[in-house]
């Protein structure tokens, strides 16, 4: 039924640990032996729908524990899995589906969206959510043994799709347990969305053998409480919740806390210090890349740089090279390659298989990075993104982890603008905090005064524009419109 790559570490668990936990949410557990049982039960009522091997399963659903057993019983079924995050506005849905062009669509989230392909249509018999069936325009792609794909554009590109199969899974699954020393037993708290980060830490739990623990909550003093009643050893936050949770008046996850990872996006190294000193354990940032997998994980200590992830994964290889593909002189910045196991097999739409990408055995992140003289990685941002103002190379990423400390904003997005004087200047648009009711010049004056106590002068925004940034489809914040 299952791959042995990635499935049979789930029927293992229930065989030899069958009444432990391995999915907990606010108000449930779900054991080893039941989950096996229950992904093994939408493999096969997946299997009687007719699906086929290799045709791509559109899911939408809310997070939590019957998402996980629907994804895990599609895959099982040969099918592969490709969701749409459940908060998705019905247009950013729509250009996912047209991109990941599946067969087989499932909406079971609240306020499902209703059949795209045939209006007024009604659940398939046997299925808790409506399920459709069409005519794939492209067909199965021709990959053996597919069993992912996360429709994505970046923050900066054309939409597309990042196939992976199951042994690309497993392999950078592996990767992260050693990286993070996750053992059988363990409880990883999940925050984050199961659509844009699935194949990595999720895998990770299910081979290791430690418990998912769903800890998502806008209440961050709820996300606490789990942890603390689930005896987390690792905490996967994005820097929303590393943020909130630092500032907490009583913050407590519990004596079982070894590290927390923080993945997505820059978090400010005041914040990150903030909950290190209040936690007492290493908060270490965490670079995933859906091509690759999860190749940098910073060591987490005090005084870390926004950005600063030291040296690459034990699995892991990088090269920073400049605009001919000459690796760059140490403190140079240039591209970050990346090569390890793991890698994608191919692009969606258009169709592209990974070797038309890779320079060698690397991938081309596009990110702007930096090695200094002892291999540690230094992230600067997106390669086009680079700011010059008056001969300095100011990068987007820092200015923005800065921004998106202070708790006025919620969103900042940091770009050059042209300027006559000094070739350009930065501008940073800024999304606020619904309950902020500052006037837009007291707030621009604050802001100032906050980048200049962590920015050079030239780094400082010297245009301002505050208005509800748009999004991605991952939920990154859209750089170029």
């Amino acid at each position: 039924m299952m791959s042995d790559l990635f499935f049979s570490a789930l029927e293992a668990h229930a065989q030899r640990r069958p009444k432990e936990v391995a999915l907990r949410w606010a108000d449930g557990v779900m054991t080893w032996a039941a989950c096996a049982e229950a992904v093994a039960q939408r493999c096969q009522h997946w299997q009687r729908l007719g699906l086929q091997a290799g045709e791509r399963v559109a899911l939408r659903m809310t997070d939590g524990p019957r998402h996980l057993c629907e994804a895990l019983g599609i895959m099982a079924a040969g099918g592969v899995h490709c969701p749409i995050d459940h908060s998705l506005p019905a247009s950013q849905a729509a250009e996912a589906l047209e991109s990941l062009d599946p067969t087989w669509w499932l909406d079971d989230a609240e306020g499902a969206q209703g059949d795209p392909w045939h209006p007024g249509g009604s659940p398939m018999p046997g299925n808790p959510g409506l399920v459709s069936r069409r005519t794939s325009r492209q067909g199965p792609a021709p990959i053996d043994q597919v069993a992912f794909i996360r429709h994505t554009s970046g923050t900066t590109g054309v939409a597309k799709g990042v196939i992976l199969t199951h042994r690309a899974i497993a392999e950078r699954a592996d990767a992260v347990i050693r990286a993070i020393d996750l053992r059988p037993g363990d409880a990883m708290a999940w925050v984050l969305p199961l659509a844009f980060h699935f194949a990595v830490s999720i895998g990770a739990c299910l081979r290791s053998g430690a418990t998912v623990v769903f800890a998502s909550n806008l209440r961050v003093a709820k996300t606490a409480a789990i942890c603390r009643e689930a005896g987390v050893t690792h905490a996967y936050f994005s820097p929303w919740y590393a943020m909130r949770l630092g500032v907490l008046p009583e913050l407590n996850l519990g004596s079982h806390l070894r590290e927390v990872l923080v993945t997505t996006a820059a978090i400010d190294a005041v914040a990150a210090d903030r909950l290190r000193q209040r936690l007492q354990v290493p908060v270490r940032q965490a670079l995933g890349v859906i091509e690759v997998g999860l190749p940098l994980v910073s060591p987490g200590y005090l005084g870390e740089v926004a950005g600063e992830f030291g040296a690459p994964v034990a699995d892991y290889r990088v090269r920073i090279v400049d605009g001919v593909g000459k690796d760059c002189q140490v403190g140079e910045c240039g591209e970050l390659l990346i090569a390890g196991p793991g890698l994608f097999a191919a692009y969606l739409s258009p169709f592209t298989p990974a070797v038309d990408i890779l320079r060698g055995d690397f991938f081309p992140t596009g990110d702007a990075a930096a090695l200094d003289a002892d291999g540690r990685v230094r992230l600067l941002g997106r390669l086009k993104s680079v700011i010059v103002v008056a001969g300095m190379k100011v990068f987007p990423l820092q200015v923005e982890a800065v921004l998106e400390a202070h708790p006025a904003v919620a969103r900042a997005l940091v770009e050059g603008v042209r300027d006559e004087h000094t070739g350009e200047l930065v501008q940073a648009r800024i999304e606020i905090e619904a309950d902020n009711e500052e006037s837009e010049a007291d707030l621009q004056d604050r802001l100032l005064r906050h980048c200049q106590q962590y920015l050079g002068a030239l780094e400082c925004p010297s245009r301002w524009i505050f208005e509800r940034l748009p999004l991605t489809v991952t939920g990154k914040v859209q750089r170029h419109r």
